[in-house]
């Protein structure tokens, strides 16, 4: 049981074990397929979802000339763009879910199978009495049900005679997981293992489903009710973890990052734990990140690491270990 209470903050390196890209990724497949030629399903899907194929070229330049490095970013300043971006958004997210790899996900990058969903599990472990006794709360900035779908599959199977609608109540309830931009509606997976025709499957009511969860917030805009309770969750939290996530600094400040994932709450009175996964950051980008988050890294060589970031090899289950995040 996680007996303190804690918030996992998570980027998209948090769901790359499990099949989805990261945000280089996302907007370097939504460029590819959206394009004119052989096997772009996408482009099919959105002329399916009824937008034109003018529309679809003028987005998919645009996007691609900006330079942006996510499409959140991009389609929070290009409103002429919202309802494509989130179609594109919407279709690419719903062909990557596959609810068959929980069990042990694949290989994805040439190493062991990066499995925290199901150390999380486990660190979760009670009785049904005292499941809802479980300290955790968890920020994504990704647009898929992942965890939840693992969770809710886990925990069925885990009790007797407790039906799927009593096991989301608990897990709601214990465990709410907040989309910072939405999630892709819909029911989570391919009907079967081997589905690779997304261009039928994709039919325009599906996609209009996926797409109600997503949530675009214009770059000028800091305040909504998602943001006011990630800053509360954040400050109210005795440890903190970021897992897989960039600490791009427009994410860092809408969460307010420098006061709400400070270590020191209430100067003399409250010191808190601030961990952080940095697969493939830099020890000075780590440095930066740290800071940005309210730490001070002063005093430290370039090459120094924060004392609370994991080394840049570290996924995110050895990053949960090593710190020993759950107890």
């Amino acid at each position: 049981m996680i007996e303190r209470s804690t918030v996992l903050v998570l980027g998209a390196g948090a769901s790359a074990p499990y099949g989805f890209p990261l945000g280089d990724q996302l907007r370097e497949r939504i460029i590819r397929e959206t394009g004119e030629g052989d096997n772009q399903q996408l482009r099919e899907v959105l002329v399916n979802f009824g937008e034109s194929t003018d529309a679809i070229d003028d987005f998919r330049n645009a996007f691609q000339l900006s330079a942006m490095p996510s499409i959140d970013s991009f389609l929070a300043r290009r409103e002429k763009f919202i309802k494509v971006g989130k179609a594109a958004v919407a279709a690419t997210i719903k062909m990557c879910e596959n609810r068959f790899i929980f069990p042990e996900p694949p290989n994805y990058n040439g190493t062991r199978p990066d499995h925290w969903y199901k150390y999380l599990w486990s660190k979760l472990d009670a009785s049904w009495n005292e499941f809802g006794e479980n300290k955790l709360r968890v920020i994504t900035f990704n647009y898929d049900r992942s965890l939840e779908t693992f969770l809710l599959q886990a925990i069925t199977n885990s009790f007797e005679n407790r039906c799927e609608r009593e096991c989301h109540e608990m897990l709601s309830n214990t465990i709410p997981i907040l989309h910072v931009y939405g999630a892709v509606g819909g029911e989570f997976g391919p009907p079967n293992l081997g589905m690779n025709n997304w261009s039928h499957f994709l039919t325009p009511d599906r996609v209009r489903e996926a797409v109600e969860g997503i949530r675009v917030i214009p770059e000028s805009r800091e305040e909504t009710p998602e943001l006011q309770a990630c800053r509360e969750w954040l400050l109210a939290a005795d440890q903190i973890c970021f897992l897989g996530f960039g600490f791009d600094s427009t994410n860092l400040r809408r969460l307010n990052a420098a006061q709400s994932c400070n270590r020191v709450i209430n100067p003399g009175s409250r010191l808190r734990n601030v961990f952080a996964s940095a697969m493939g950051l830099t020890a000075r980008e780590m440095q930066q990140a740290s800071e940005r988050c309210g730490n001070s890294c002063n005093g430290m060589d370039v090459n120094a690491l924060p004392v609370d970031f994991a080394r840049s090899d570290m996924d995110c289950l050895a990053t949960l270990r090593y710190f020993g995040v759950f107890g």
